[in-house]
């Protein structure tokens, strides 16, 4: 008849047994916890440290995917750049051979002098202006008044200037801008506000032959004064007045010239909206005031830039909204 057979394997922990000569028998052998627990630190050490080196060996000889993709994009843009390279350099041997032919037979027919660096670019290269701002304002606004002021200084590197001396810009010496600028606007009524602003500016070399000196051609003093009236469908009024104060002469970084005068104009503004349309008016100057927004100073004698006579402006716009 059948039958089955049931066979248990246990597995049982070696024991080891060491013989004394003390007492002249074998007894078993006990390891201390010490030698147990460095043991185990020692696994747990040895483990570590191969994975380690496993995961070092991947990660410097073994790419991933990801890797893999942006190593033959690299590859792709390295073989792009040599296309062109190679471009750019029969560009510049068809420019030299350009250049050639206008110079040598072209140039040579008309009587021209030949075309260099020296005549397209004229006077130094220019370095590029930086400068250190720290400014520190407060605001004010609620229904009927808002008003701003702020106080600001900025320590600048080769500021960019014109200098008539030489008819071109230069780099200047290292100089400081500081001031204060204020503006306040009031609601007059409902539909009436106005607006004043007021600017204090010193300029003026740190170091340098002019160290002390005013930079020339900034204004100290500016300021403007403006009247809104918006009375919605029947059209948009402003008027202002603008101020600008005295300053010296471009050129004049010894300040030892006359000041260019100081000047007030007068700008009218009126807009009307017939949707889609916008009819706008502008008068610049209305008192056809004569002033110079700029002058130089070259070889003792002063040069004045006349400013915009009373000019009228009307524009029509179309909105296609």
């Amino acid at each position: 008849m059948p039958f089955a057979v049931l066979l248990i394997v246990r597995s049982m922990k070696k024991i080891k047994y060491y013989y004394n000569t003390h007492t002249l028998r074998y007894e078993k052998l006990e390891v201390p916890l010490r030698v147990i627990l460095l043991q185990v630190f020692g696994f747990i050490t040895a483990c570590i440290l191969t994975g380690l080196l496993i995961v070092f060996i991947i990660f410097k000889y073994i790419d991933s995917p990801k890797e893999k993709i942006l190593r033959q994009e690299n590859d792709d843009m390295k073989e792009s750049y040599g296309l062109l390279q190679d471009r750019i350099n029969e560009l510049e041997l068809q420019m030299d051979e350009l250049e050639n032919r206008d110079n040598n037979v072209y140039r040579s027919i008309f009587g021209s002098d030949p075309v260099n660096a020296n005549t397209i670019f004229y006077g130094s290269f220019l370095k590029p202006q930086t400068s250190y701002n720290n400014e520190v304002g407060l605001t004010y606004k609620d229904t009927i008044i808002e008003s701003r002021v702020s106080v600001y200084r900025m320590d600048i590197d080769n500021e960019i200037a014109y200098d008539p001396n030489s008819y071109s810009n230069v780099n200047l010496a290292p100089t400081t801008h500081k001031g204060i600028e204020a503006q306040l606007a009031y609601k007059i009524l409902e539909n009436l506000r106005a607006k004043l602003s007021y600017s204090y500016t010193e300029v003026k070399f740190t170091s340098g032959l002019y160290a002390g000196n005013i930079v020339p051609n900034v204004p100290e003093n500016m300021g403007s004064a403006q009247l809104l009236w918006d009375q919605h469908q029947y059209g948009k009024y402003v008027a202002q007045v603008n101020y600008v104060g005295s300053r010296y002469f471009s050129g004049d970084f010894y300040n030892t010239d006359t000041k260019l005068a100081s000047y007030t104009t007068l700008d009218l503004k009126a807009a009307w909206e017939f949707k889609p349309i916008t009819v706008s008016f502008t008068g610049m100057n209305m008192l056809d005031k004569k002033y110079s927004p700029m002058g130089t100073v070259y070889g003792g004698v002063n040069y004045y830039y006349p400013g915009n006579a009373r000019t009228l402006y009307l524009s029509l716009t179309y909105n296609f909204k």
